[in-house]
């Protein structure tokens, strides 16, 4: 047998094996678009540490702020309360757990007593699933005890660990709730700060009465912190003009005054009045051994912007700004500070902010999209979330167009990754517009001129070299958050191009209105078609005219039948067939049936209307089988929408095998822990075509082995574990290497194998 046959025998018999996905995944990007709320620091070991992020990934370092993890959605989903609350008990921690275990997004409090591993949440017949929970506080001294505040207004309290809770206090402010401002636990008499004022427990909790001493104005109470240093205790407390339950550091600019109690002593004094020109505090926070040192951290007063942090050594009679952003003075900073590639006015202000309840100079603070950590009582802070490829010291110019690696805290949307060469990347970002890579993806930057708007949705690279980019002032298209007219049509977009790998951006044409596709005609070299969003004038645009750039001349085609001006993909068959997909749009009160899949022989002046009754309401990707030659066979991803138009069908993957005349609904809720399912995309593994990726919104990442087989099975992929993957794409000048991209936690990169 010769050698050229027995390397083709085990080229075949590779190919009839299954891959296995990946083992494992490696964040890739830079972050920032995320908003970071709830930081916590173990009072034990300073070096691990917590943090929170609206985009649903709950964060956790063990090696103070150098490199992060992602908690398994299946285990955790983190959200604006979901602080992690330590005891002294190293194996037992609380928190706020937005899992689907949770019952969908229903926040309910969870207790884990394998020091974080897994998050288990109490059953519905302890914590009914509709109860949700805005705050919790659990004892350090005491492991099995916890406050936290639910029902909008209901204060409950565990002391078995969370086998059972009892109502212990209700707010009589029907219009606010209950705010949970904060505890400090001093054995068995508890500090209950509320937005209607302090309460005090003398009996471990089982009974709370409001606090007599005079001097705290009747106020909005949005922070509590406490201390107690030989037998004093101290208290400070952060008053708002008015507010609601689970309010955030978003609302610091209501702040009316800073205020201490000594316990026992003549009441409440006002403090911090050296505060008033500069800061607008929100939070307080103090290590619960040091009465003399505490810390404020909220906004800054206009014209200057970004968060701040404040300090007070002498208990309380002078605060200083230790926070210092101008120049960076004490901050060793990423690519966002003063002459940054994003100014601190991206942060804008403290959306979360700890000091360690053991160690007074240790303290995390976290804003929009970015994380800072000092361990000297803020003398010197370090960014901790990314890595510069040159080590910064505080007080350093920031150098614009610097390139970073990952260290795993990513906190954006990555809608689309485009190969323009094997080590030129573009990433197509949300909030931070994009970024770009120039060494195959291990550090990125943003290097580039010329792209302006808010986000970057998808970019194609013509044969010839120039990529062309779709951009929009309007951030997550088609999300739940992003269907109206009102919050779309207000919004710009432009279709760029680049001659030199993303380096530079020019404007090929200015529609006005957003853009989220591009699709050239592998036909005709000359024609570019455009997904333009607007309720009145979307639609999908055309130019013959590609060569002459900004000169090129734009049609928008007919609509599809029943559109209202939401397309998304768009897709030119070889044999010139137009296909595209329609996605969501929200009147007032409900879905419209604008949605769906259509397709056109005549490039776009007729259409026929090919969707199931499924897709009429949010249809999502198209994605041909590569297997096919006929390119019959399509698989479109389908959302669930709610209200009337939930009784359309049901949500999922569907597969036609005849270009859309009949649909099977290929992959559907049965198989999803959330009880929908939610696919945004799918992809085919190019070294083993029969193999398809899909993901979701709630459920991660999927996967099939064998989509030929007459009962295909699918199974999550447990080696990805966040919640909201958007796109699977494959390096095409690597094939095992497989990227994902995300709503919320940038992309991850993984080698898929025999």
């Amino acid at each position: 047998m010769s050698r050229y046959f027995k390397l083709m025998m085990l080229g075949l018999l590779a190919c009839t094996l299954h891959a296995k996905p990946p083992a494992q995944f490696t964040p890739r990007g830079i972050g920032g678009g995320g908003a970071m709320y709830s930081p916590t620091i173990n009072p034990a070991d300073g070096q691990e540490m917590y943090v929170a992020c609206d985009m649903t990934p709950q964060f956790h370092t063990t090696d103070g702020g150098k490199h992060w993890a992602t908690l398994d959605f299946r285990q955790f989903v983190g959200s604006h309360e979901s602080a992690v609350r330590f005891t002294k008990d190293p194996n037992i921690r609380w928190a706020i757990n937005y899992s689907a275990q949770s019952g969908g997004d229903w926040a309910r409090p969870c207790r884990s007593t394998d020091g974080g591993k897994t998050w288990p949440v109490p059953a519905p017949a302890v914590w009914p699933t509709d109860r949700k929970t805005y705050m919790l506080y659990a004892d350090y001294d005491n492991p099995l005890r916890a406050l936290l505040a639910a029902d909008y207004r209901d204060l409950y309290l565990t002391q078995d660990g969370g086998k059972t809770y009892d109502k212990v206090f209700s707010s009589t402010n029907r219009g606010a709730g209950l705010h949970l401002a904060g505890v400090f636990f001093d054995g068995d008499t508890i500090y209950a700060g509320t937005n209607d004022g302090l309460y005090v427990s003398q009996d471990g909790g089982k009974t709370f009465a409001a606090d007599t001493a005079a001097g705290l104005p009747k106020e909005f109470m949005s922070a509590l912190a406490g201390a107690k240093t030989a037998g004093k205790v101290r208290l400070f407390a952060v008053l708002h003009k008015g507010g609601w339950a689970g309010l955030t550091g978003a609302e610091f600019r209501d702040y009316t005054g800073l205020y201490m109690l000594d316990v026992g002593g003549a009441g409440w004094v006002r403090t911090g009045s050296d505060l008033a020109k500069t800061a607008l505090p929100f939070f307080v926070k103090m290590a619960t051994d040091d009465i003399t040192t505490a810390y404020v951290a909220g906004g800054r007063n206009y014209p200057e912007t970004g968060p701040c942090v404040y300090k007070t050594s002498d208990g309380g009679k002078t605060w200083t700004d230790v926070f210092q952003t101008s120049g960076n003075k004490n901050i060793a900073a990423g690519y966002s500070g003063d002459k940054g590639d994003f100014a601190w006015s991206f942060g804008e202000y403290a959306l979360g902010f700890d000091v360690s309840l053991r160690d007074k100079n240790r303290l995390i603070l976290t804003d929009l999209g970015f994380t800072h950590i000092s361990t000297d009582g803020g003398a010197n802070w370090t960014q901790a979330y990314t890595t510069p490829l040159v080590p910064r010291k505080s007080g350093a110019v920031i150098p614009r167009g610097a390139a970073y690696s990952s260290n795993g805290m990513e906190v954006t949307s990555v809608w689309h990754v485009a190969w323009l060469d094997a080590r030129n990347l573009w990433a197509c970002a949300t909030d931070i517009k994009g970024f770009r890579s120039a060494d195959a993806g291990q550090s990125w930057s943003f290097n580039y001129t010329g792209h302006t708007l808010n986000t970057m949705y998808h970019a194609v690279q013509h044969p010839k070299g120039t990529a062309y980019a779709a951009t929009s002032s309007v951030h997550d298209l088609y999300q739940s958050t992003y269907l109206a007219d009102a919050r779309i049509d207000k919004g710009k977009g432009l279709a760029l191009y680049s001659t030199d790998r993303g380096a530079n951006w020019k404007t090929l044409h200015d529609f006005g209105m957003p853009v989220i596709w591009l699709v050239l005609d592998p036909r005709a070299p000359k024609r570019l078609y455009a997904a333009v969003v607007n309720s009145q004038r979307g639609g999908i645009y055309v130019t013959h005219d590609l060569d002459q750039g900004e000169k090129s001349t734009w049609t928008r085609l007919p609509a599809p039948p029943r559109t209202e001006g939401h397309p998304y993909n768009i897709t030119v068959l070889n044999d010139g067939t137009l296909v595209c997909t329609y996605s969501g749009r929200r009147a007032p009160k409900d879905f419209t049936a604008s949605s769906g899949v259509f397709v056109s022989s005549d490039e776009g002046k007729t259409w026929t209307d090919r969707s199931a009754p499924g897709m009429h309401f949010w249809t999502k990707d198209l994605v041909l089988d590569p297997a096919d030659k006929t390119q019959n066979t399509w698989y479109v991803g389908v959302f669930h929408a709610w209200g009337a138009a939930a009784r359309s069908g049901k949500s999922g993957l569907y597969r036609t095998t005849d270009r859309g005349k009949t649909w099977t609904l290929w992959a559907d809720s049965a198989s999803a822990p959330s009880g929908i399912l939610n696919v945004e995309s799918c992809a085919f593994d190019p070294t083993h075509p029969n193999e398809l990726y899909f993901t979701t919104e709630y459920d991660g990442l999927w996967y099939c082995a064998d989509v030929t087989a007459d009962k295909p099975v699918f199974t999550t992929v447990m080696s990805y574990g966040f919640r909201h993957p958007l796109r699977v794409q494959f390096n095409p000048h690597l094939p095992t290497e497989m990227w994902v991209t995300s709503f919320g936690n940038a992309m991850a990169v993984g080698t898929v194998g025999n």
